[in-house]
Formats: C-alpha cells, structure tokens, sequence
C-alpha cells in the first residue's frame, strides 16, 4: 500500500534519518518528544472511474508534519521531508502546501507539508479498501495488518 511506499521514502532518508531517526509515526500527539520528530496521515482519498470501473491511478492528499523545539532544527526536517518525496519510487509527489507554526502552549514548532500523492494501484480500489480498517497499514509494527 501506499503508506509503505512514504514510510519508506522519508526513513530512508539519509538527512532525515540523521535528523529523526525512527521518530516517523502516524498524526499523533508529540507533546511530550522526543524531538524532532514527524508524523504523517491522509488528508483525503479520491476515486476516478472509466467505463470499465474504478480506475487504478489514484491520487490522494497526505499531511506531513515536522515537530521541533527549535525552529531551524524544523525548517530542516520539512526541507528533508520534501526531497525524501521527491526522490520517492512507486509514487509522485507534488508539493501543495509548506507552513510554519510556533504553538505556543507547548513550545513546539511545526512545520506542515501538504502533498498531492500519485500513485497506482495494483488493482481497482473500491469504497471497503477505504473504509475497511483490516486493509490498512499498521504503522506500530509497519506491517500490513
């Protein structure tokens, strides 16, 4: 699946590795560290169809974040995190959205990237791939579940 394909492109990153290490994992809270870290999770997933069905060229959204105490350590995070997708393989991905934010109850900045993912499916995906949560990525363990 395609969450396997990113999780693999950004922790096989070598500036991102030096920087995060294994701290990838999907939207969660970081409140407590350890920094820098980055989470990541699907914005939305869209469907196209042809005469035949459902096609198998999909395009989805995902949202990248990068968390840090300090705000150059995550400015070089989200730049690692943008050309560990643009080097990625099994999928495109196009750059939409880079912001910067300081929470300020927490301390922490974050970085959010959000990207337009092209990717093919191996098969038509249908309504229950989406919904059915036994078709997902586990990503504790980043094994199919």
């Amino acid at each position: 699946m395609i969450e396997q394909s990113l999780y693999s492109s950004l922790s096989g990153n070598a500036t991102l590795a030096a920087l995060v290490g294994t701290r990838i994992s999907p939207a969660q809270s970081v409140e407590a560290g350890p920094f820098p870290c980055v989470t990541m999770h699907q914005v939305t997933g869209n469907f196209s169809y042809t005469q035949d069905g459902v096609d198998t060229n999909i395009e989805d959204w995902w949202q990248f974040s990068a968390f840090s105490r300090s705000y150059e350590q995550m400015r070089a995070t989200a730049a690692a995190i943008v050309n560990a997708l643009h080097a990625g393989t099994g999928f495109h991905a196009f750059i939409d959205q880079r912001q910067d934010f300081y929470e300020y109850d927490t301390r922490i900045h974050h970085g959010i990237i959000v990207a337009r993912i092209w990717w093919k499916a191996t098969s038509g995906r249908t309504m229950d791939d989406v919904l059915n949560m036994d078709n997902v990525l586990n990503m504790d363990t980043l094994e199919e579940s």
